[in-house]
């Protein structure tokens, strides 16, 4: 069985393909957490840094090279 995925260059990483869907649920959900969290008062610092590395590897999966590759492989397989 032969793979049809392209092959990688280092020229791909500086390949984005930014969507405005998903931009502005990420945006959305930045904004309710943090309305959220106000809201609270004592919260912790670290459930904050770790839902904002969260958000940033979900930034990374859907909106990068990462991610588009796999999905444009998938798709044509």
């Amino acid at each position: 069985m032969s793979s049809s995925r392209p092959q990688f260059s280092w020229h791909d990483w500086n390949q984005w393909h930014l969507g405005v869907l998903p931009l502005l649920m990420m945006f959305a959900a930045l904004m309710l957490y943090m309305f959220a969290a106000q809201r609270v008062g004592t919260w912790s610092a670290k459930r904050t840094v770790s839902f904002l590395a969260g958000l940033i590897v979900t930034f990374l999966a859907t909106q990068s090279i990462i991610g588009c590759s796999i999905w444009s492989t998938s798709v044509t397989t």
